[in-house]
């Protein structure tokens, strides 16, 4: 079957301008706040940006203290301030008032499950969790947080999983944010 040089061509130029569109940086910050951007600068003190949807509009400027990750439009994954526990000791614990969600239009159902036990490092857990219409979490992975401890990002991940959210039009993304305290 012969493909006629102009159908070639259309298809090659929607394949290189197509791909770009979603190709945008993503910043999270400690308020579980996911800001689609083009990262400008980053510094020790300070991230600079434009936000994805008006690329020609102000730059912004974030603290560098207040943002968790940046996830590059090339995949390239940043962890900003890496704190664990100095005294491995003490154990941590989940303070139910310290931990947070973001879904837009939707309410937690019975309260936001708790990890299913202490863990050895202090610091948080960014989840990104996919809500199905039904408000049942359908994916959830880690996407931020200053834990780097694989047990304890495991145990925020489980725990999302649980969540129960009120129903609603369509399948939504959100974040669930575990902040883990020394007793």
């Amino acid at each position: 079957m012969k493909f006629p040089i102009i159908k070639v061509a259309f298809f090659v130029a929607q394949f290189l301008f197509v791909l770009p569109i979603g190709a945008q940086d993503i910043i999270i910050t400690h308020m579980a706040q996911k800001i689609e951007a083009k990262v400008l600068e980053v510094s020790k003190s300070e991230i600079r940006y434009k936000e994805w949807d008006n690329l020609e509009g102000p730059t912004f400027v974030l603290g560098a203290e207040e943002v968790v990750t940046i996830i590059y439009a090339n995949g390239k994954v940043v962890l900003y301030n890496q704190i664990e526990s100095k005294d491995k000791k003490n154990k941590t614990n989940l303070a139910n008032n310290s931990s947070s969600y973001g879904l837009d239009g939707r309410s937690i159902i019975g309260g936001l499950p708790l990890p299913s036990e202490s863990a050895e490092v202090e610091g948080s857990v960014v989840v990104e969790i996919r809500v199905n219409k039904a408000g049942n979490v359908v994916f959830a992975t880690c996407v931020g947080g200053t834990i780097t401890d694989q047990r304890t990002i495991q145990l925020a991940i489980d725990a999302a999983r649980k969540a129960k959210f009120t129903d609603g039009d369509q399948e939504q993304v959100g974040t669930i944010t575990y902040e883990f305290t020394t007793k």
